[in-house]
């Protein structure tokens, strides 16, 4: 049992105190506000000006009181190699030299993200325009977790928090397939194509696909979906209208409605929105709706497309048409940790200063930031992937990783891509 002594209650406090003692650490705990309501037999934490004998004693910087939203970001410094925010000017005072609740708020809410405006072309926003970029492929949030418990486990011996990796394995489905699945008008277009850049090759694969005399270049389904020791997998299924940036094939016809139909009885499927509907309601619910009615059943899981989406509008608009668990949490132009946790979570609105339901995964890895943006080889992914896990040995946590179906395929400068997916079920196993 934790008791919190404070000065002020707020929602936020709460808000930490919640995901941290209760979600992350399976902890009970309390807030008070006197030091006689403190119970001998619980671990107390002081946060704030008041003192408690054997007390673990955490400064407060002011953050969780406040209901208004700052203008500027906190300075970051370095303790230990893990960068910290919101750091005590009197550290030897404290058990710890920074306001964790702070930190931890901070993060998991996204409040750099509010204030920091620059985005790139899609509307997204960029690792290097973190405060933390440098440090994002360490899960410093769940370091910072691990330095407090530690405190804790000095005043509740013997009790210790399981730490495990598990691994999570997502697919994004942008287009099902290299060329089956398209209408008549289509599958001309792109034979024209092929024709006039004289490609053979790729005319060639076509005609031997769609006779039926070998296999879709891009159905690679049965290697995402195979044994491989994943805990727990999700296939996120677009089904918007097509634009510019929303190449998905439709599902009306009846070779994709029987392809989808085989998928949801062997994975968990989700919805990824389009990208001409983000923050519009009517259009993501549109094509919940269509998806629902594709497998049969209720849809409550997502991931937005181009991993694009904006604070906290689309969380809102997401929770409200029935959205109960996020996976969109994670750099499109870096590996790691955006929000410093591999832990799921619930999302706080800073607008209207309240907690959501909806439930974050943080996303650890996607395999178009390695390739399109980091400019890895297939060599240099298979190292991240390794040293990211051996970063999160110690804390443990969801390995989210995400893979296209076009990514596993191997054609054109996907050679060799493959061979990274193939080799994270030994580098999981080596963490556990």
């Amino acid at each position: 049992m934790i008791t919190i002594l404070t000065d002020s209650l707020s929602p936020r406090l709460t808000y930490v105190a919640d995901t941290l003692f209760k979600k992350w650490l399976e902890l009970d705990y309390t807030i008070v506000l006197n030091s006689d309501e403190v119970d001998s037999q619980t671990c107390c934490i002081v946060y704030g000006d008041q003192t408690k004998s054997g007390a673990i004693r955490i400064f407060q910087e002011g953050l969780l009181s406040e209901t208004n939203l700052r203008d500027e970001l906190p300075e970051v410094s370095t303790s230990e190699d893990l960068p910290i925010i919101f750091e005590s000017k009197d550290p030897s005072s404290f058990d710890l030299s920074f306001d964790v609740f702070s930190a931890i708020f901070f993060c998991l809410s996204r409040y750099e993200e509010y204030i920091t405006l620059q985005r790139d072309e899609h509307g997204r926003f960029k690792a290097e325009d973190s405060i933390f970029c440098g440090y994002h492929r360490i899960p410093y949030l769940d370091r910072w977790i691990l330095s407090l418990e530690r405190l804790i486990q000095k005043n509740l011996p013997g009790r210790r928090h399981a730490r495990n990796t598990k691994w999570l394995s997502t697919m994004d489905m942008d287009i099902a397939f290299a060329y089956k699945g398209r209408s008549l008008t289509r599958r001309i277009g792109a034979t024209g194509k092929d024709l006039v850049k004289l490609r053979f090759d790729r005319l060639k694969e076509r005609v031997t696909v769609l006779s039926g005399r070998s296999a879709d270049p891009f159905d690679t389904y049965d290697l995402f979906l195979s044994d491989d020791g994943a805990d727990s997998k999700r296939l996120f299924i677009p089904v918007g209208d097509r634009s510019t940036y929303d190449n998905n094939l439709s599902t009306d016809s009846e070779s994709m409605k029987q392809h989808i139909s085989a998928l949801q009885k062997r994975v968990t499927i989700g919805l990824h929105p389009s990208y001409q509907s983000l923050d519009n309601e009517e259009m993501i619910k549109k094509e919940k709706a269509k998806l629902e009615n594709r497998i049969g059943r209720d849809i409550t899981e997502s991931r937005q497309h181009f991993l694009r989406f904006s604070l906290p509008e689309t969380y809102r608009i997401l929770q409200s048409i029935g959205i109960e668990k996020e996976y969109s949490m994670g750099f499109h132009d870096e590996v790691g940790f955006r929000s410093g946790t591999a832990y799921p979570h619930s999302f706080y609105d800073l607008r209207k200063n309240e907690e959501l339901t909806i439930e974050i995964f943080p996303l650890t890895l996607m395999d178009s930031a390695m390739k399109n943006y980091l400019m890895f080889s297939p060599e240099q992914g298979t190292e991240v992937v390794c040293q990211l896990l051996s970063d999160m040995e110690s804390t443990g946590g969801f390995f989210t990783t995400v893979w296209h179906n076009h990514s596993l395929s191997g054609l054109d400068d996907w050679e060799g891509w493959r061979h990274v997916f193939r080799s994270i079920p030994d580098m999981v196993r080596s963490v556990r």
